[in-house]
């Protein structure tokens, strides 16, 4: 069974713990072998204790090897399979842009950044942008950021008919709750004017990130 050296450090433990600690520590494979030989062991020698006939030298190595096979079989880790869900850009419908924005926030330092890009039906880049941020306040606060330079700039563009897509719930909740207690919710309004000042046909999307289908939900269509 190639145990030797398991072994004598077994035997130059001190005390039960010391043993059943250096046990655990062993390699998987020398370990369920360690177990099963002292599984049996103990076994036979209650057989000795209470007067029962005891295994040939033979036998007993077939129990001890039968009782690896199962237990490495049966105990033995499954390898866990990664369930990736590939998200997928959905273009818009022609003669739309469709626009992505985001924003990141770092907490102990209030800083962060924002990025959006534009593209059409096709899946060209209309125009990529991102920038970094100080003195934020929270998530919303940058997420609110992104929308409103992402919107500006396709303002600046001429662009005419976009959709909207973001991937936070924070900003998606500020939007759509006029009576939300929090400073950053009148700059997040700000973003609904800009929009109906240029009198754009436009959806605002939030992409699920937390359903398994990457459903898309519409909050809201003019």
């Amino acid at each position: 069974m190639q145990l030797d050296n398991v072994r004598d450090e077994l035997m130059s433990c001190h005390g039960p713990l010391r043993v059943l600690q250096r046990i655990m520590q062993l390699p998987y494979d020398q370990k369920m072998k360690t177990v099963a030989l002292l599984w049996c062991w103990w076994s036979e020698r209650n057989k000795e204790n209470q007067n029962q006939k005891r295994l040939a030298d033979g036998e007993f190595q077939f129990l001890v090897t039968r009782h690896i096979n199962e237990w490495v079989q049966f105990y033995k880790p499954k390898p866990v399979q990664k369930v990736c869900t590939a998200r997928r850009w959905i273009p818009p419908p022609e003669n739309f842009v469709k626009l992505n924005t985001d924003g990141a926030f770092m907490e102990q330092s209030h800083s962060g950044g924002w990025g959006a890009i534009a593209r059409d039906y096709m899946g060209e880049i209309i125009f990529a942008a991102a920038g970094s941020a100080q003195h934020l306040s929270d998530a919303l606060h940058a997420e609110t950021m992104a929308l409103q330079n992402g919107l500006r700039i396709a303002d600046q563009m001429g662009i005419g008919r976009v959709i909207i897509s973001t991937d936070s719930q924070v900003l998606k909740s500020a939007l759509e709750c006029s009576g939300l207690d929090h400073s950053w919710t009148i700059l997040a309004w700000d973003n609904f004017f800009l929009i109906s000042s240029i009198n754009w046909p436009w959806s605002l999307l939030t992409t699920k990130l937390n359903s398994a289908r990457g459903n898309v939900t519409s909050l809201l269509m003019f």
